[in-house]
């Protein structure tokens, strides 16, 4: 099957849409499905921009120039014809409000296809844009939300707190497939127990061994696209950085393993057991369970 995604950012960007837009891809393609990306050829975070058209890891890129943007993501790029020409078996957009993702369920009805939306929780609170952002948010969702959100066979909502808002807009309920969140929320459950434990509870003088260069670093001095070593399942795998996240100054603990090795980290941070749970310092300490993950 041919399956097509429309989205705002493509690799090489680092952001949570395109990683699950990613992720997504990569399963279905173990599947033996032919995936195709539209997106605009910004590198987010960057000046950067991304080749009009390339295969990467089997996985082919259509990107297209921006014409001009409104606030931070609202980008408009053209891509309907290239889209139709393609002649997919299915559409999957990402980012509800979006450019793109207004115009995907049309290019659909025109081919005959079914198409679908991840929305990416878009409802911010009050204040968090600016007068004449919020204003056009407003206006869309007046004018156009309800149209757009039906005009998908399916809508899917990253978390059961998005349910509200959607109905709000007149998001039919039976096009929210509840068990979809449910799965979604279990999968973000047991990636936050790993994927961001070095991020949130490590020193930033906490020594890492970077494997692309091959050198122990400090926390400090990791930066985006080094690579590490990370525990999935019980196995250590190698995970590329997307960020570092300063939470601020925090009482650490240094931890002292029976074969000398020390980590300096907060009192949050998990460590992989014996049990293969990812459990709290606190948690090993009261139930003196046995590590077998260094950091």
């Amino acid at each position: 099957m041919k399956i097509a995604f429309t989205t705002e950012y493509s690799y090489p960007s680092k952001c949570g849409v395109w990683n699950t837009v990613y992720n997504t891809a990569k399963e279905l393609q173990k599947k033996g499905h032919e995936i195709h990306i539209f997106s605009s050829n910004i590198i987010k975070g960057t000046s950067q921009k991304s080749k009009s058209y390339e295969i990467i890891e089997g996985i082919t890129y259509h990107r297209f120039p921006v014409l001009f943007k409104i606030g931070e993501n609202g980008r408009v790029w053209l891509f309907q014809k290239h889209l139709k020409n393609l002649k997919p078996d299915i559409i999957h957009s990402h980012s509800f409000r979006h450019f793109h993702s207004c115009l995907t369920p049309f290019i659909a009805k025109k081919l005959k296809i079914p198409c679908y939306l991840t929305t990416h929780g878009p409802f911010l609170e009050d204040g968090v844009r600016n007068s004449f952002t919020q204003l056009l948010v407003d206006s869309f969702d007046l004018i156009s939300g309800r149209y757009v959100l039906n005009s998908y066979r399916k809508v899917f909502a990253i978390s059961k707190w998005e349910i509200p808002f959607l109905l709000t807009l007149g998001c039919k309920k039976n096009k929210i497939p509840e068990n979809v969140i449910n799965q979604m929320w279990d999968t973000a459950v047991e990636f936050g127990n790993y994927a961001f434990n070095a991020a949130h509870c490590l020193s930033e003088d906490q020594v890492l061994y970077e494997k692309s260069k091959k050198q122990f670093l400090k926390v400090s001095e990791i930066k985006s696209g080094m690579i590490l070593d990370s525990y999935v399942n019980g196995n250590s795998v190698e995970d590329e950085v997307v960020q570092l996240i300063d939470t601020g100054e925090q009482e650490v603990y240094e931890v002292e393993f029976s074969n000398g090795l020390t980590v300096e980290c907060t009192i949050n941070h998990r460590f992989l057991c014996s049990d293969h749970i990812y459990r709290k310092v606190t948690e090993i300490l009261e139930g003196d369970y046995e590590v077998v993950s260094e950091v």
